[in-house]
């Protein structure tokens, strides 16, 4: 039966503090994060862009909503940081652990 915590505890430390989704999530341009914060025309988009990428799937207007309150008139390096904390936090996500 499937339960609510389809990832183990270990699994969940792992996305959280590992070097491998450390360094997926780092700053190079070479990675999606940093070209999700620089090149998004806007917070929608950048939004829409990382649950396309980490969930294949738009995100429903409430996620959208949650979301563009966070990033609102953030620049930079600010706006870096919330949208790798997004994508850090979609990649621990039950949807994630169970999609993937």
């Amino acid at each position: 039966e499937v339960t609510g915590l389809s990832c183990t505890i270990a699994q969940r430390l792992l996305r959280l503090k590992g070097k491998l989704v450390h360094d997926r999530m780092s700053d190079s341009p070479l990675r999606s994060t940093s070209r999700i914060a620089t090149l998004a025309p806007s917070d929608e988009t950048a939004i829409e862009m990382a649950y396309l990428v980490t969930l294949t799937r738009t995100p429903t207007a409430r996620e959208m909503k949650h979301f563009l309150s966070r990033l609102e008139g953030k620049t930079n390096r600010f706006r870096f940081n919330i949208i790798q904390d997004l994508m850090v936090s979609l990649c621990n996500s039950t949807e994630y652990c169970w999609n993937h």
